[in-house]
């Protein structure tokens, strides 16, 4: 431990005499790393990072498969409670309508967000309880109308409320009708459609107020379909036997409400993994993002290559220190060692510089973001602990790579 303090001190010593070369060093790398950390941060918030729920690993979405490979991913409310009620495989259902809302109240003007509809046991389903108050009850969820309450995001807390505990009892007009706001969502959850933040949560049973352009028998007409709905797993149970529970019982459902002259049904209901939320609004980034991040690994290797020669050409400058450093006995072993961790150093300081650049690149998302959405997607370019990781790792490769 002794001599790699010694070897790092050195290493400072010997970047600092020649600054140039450091600078030159530390910008060429941190455009590799930070290209590559900016690109990861992306992927990680579309493929790879699990909702912020209780066990995410039981969360499920249903779809229905048609012919010809099509999938329908919506349901009418009637088909959604039976489903809820009579299942034998999920240990609760939870049904959801994203949509723009208009909003005001608070200590803000009117604007445009994105709000949920949301069944009653939407937050108990998935374990995600209140930051501030409470969130809904079932109970709020059995009459049409009469439960006018509201469970705003952390980031509309802070917006309207400047995050004031004072916010719980409140009220918000939302699209002309006023509600209560009962309680705060945790920071990290913001909904279950990946790419798309929820800045509020309203009862089902709302549907009519919220959202009074739609048909006034949304809520009991069979063939409408228009929820999207989710649940979790019951212990023990895997999504393939809860796909063929369901569909069994999906089938049992149409034939029940079907007339009597009425083709047999072509599709079959199915269970898809939801740990990671629905993705329908971010699939089209799943090819871009890999081609980018593959682009960045390149651009990486080019600045490895530029700094290795830099290195080359100061390394043949330093032949007359490294000889002197021999005759006096040092090894080939230490030498090298001495070398390598100026190079991590060097590393480490484009990879904080790549770090930085990447926290500057929070909109990058924009240039891949697929054309002509009716939702805007809100995907964020965290720089969290997993993001830090990848940006540490790749520093200490890079180090040795070049």
């Amino acid at each position: 431990m002794e001599t790699l303090i010694k070897d790092i001190r050195h290493g400072i010593r010997s970047l600092l005499k020649r600054p140039g070369f450091t600078i030159i060093g530390v910008l060429t790398l941190a455009l590799g790393i930070g290209a590559n950390t900016a690109i990861f941060s992306l992927l990680d918030s579309v493929l790879l990072r699990s909702l912020p729920v209780s066990h995410p690993e039981q969360i499920v979405q249903l779809r229905t498969l048609r012919p010809a490979g099509r999938i329908n991913q919506n349901f009418s409310y009637p088909f959604f409670r039976e489903l809820r009620d009579l299942n034998q495989v999920c240990s609760g259902l939870i049904a959801y309508y994203p949509t723009a809302l208009s909003l005001s109240g608070g200590s803000g003007a009117a604007e445009r967000i994105y709000g949920t509809l949301a069944s009653g046991d939407y937050f108990s389903v998935l374990g995600v309880n209140a930051a501030l108050g409470r969130t809904f009850t079932t109970a709020e969820d059995q009459t049409p109308g009469a439960s006018p309450v509201v469970v705003i995001s952390y980031g509309l807390w802070q917006k309207r409320f400047g995050g004031s505990a004072d916010a719980i009892g409140k009220n918000l007009t939302v699209n002309s009708t006023q509600y209560t706001v009962i309680g705060v969502a945790p920071q990290s959850f913001t909904g279950l459609v990946r790419g798309l933040s929820s800045d509020l949560w309203l009862p089902l049973s709302m549907h009519n107020q919220a959202i009074p352009d739609d048909p006034p028998d949304t809520m009991a007409n069979r063939g409408l379909i228009w929820l999207e709905v989710a649940g979790r797993l019951k212990p023990g149970i895997t999504i393939a036997q809860a796909s063929a529970s369901m569909e069994i019982l999906g089938d049992q459902i149409y034939k029940a409400h079907a007339r009597p002259d009425a083709p047999p049904s072509v599709e079959r209901l199915n269970l898809v993994s939801g740990s990671k939320g629905a993705t329908w609004l971010v699939h089209d980034l799943d090819t871009p993002l890999k081609i980018l991040l593959v682009a960045a690994g390149f651009v990486l290797l080019i600045a490895c290559a530029n700094v290795a020669n830099l290195l080359l050409v100061r390394g043949s400058g330093r032949r007359k220190e490294i000889a002197v450093k021999l005759a006096l006995g040092a090894s080939r072993a230490r030498l090298i060692r001495q070398l390598l961790t100026e190079s991590m150093l060097l590393a480490l300081m484009g990879g904080a510089a790549g770090l930085i650049l990447a926290v500057w690149t929070n909109d990058f998302w924009a240039l891949v973001k697929p054309a002509d959405l009716f939702y805007t997607v809100t995907l964020q370019n965290r720089i969290d602990l997993r993001v830090f990781g990848f940006a540490l790792a790749l520093s200490l490769v890079t180090g040795l790579v070049f």
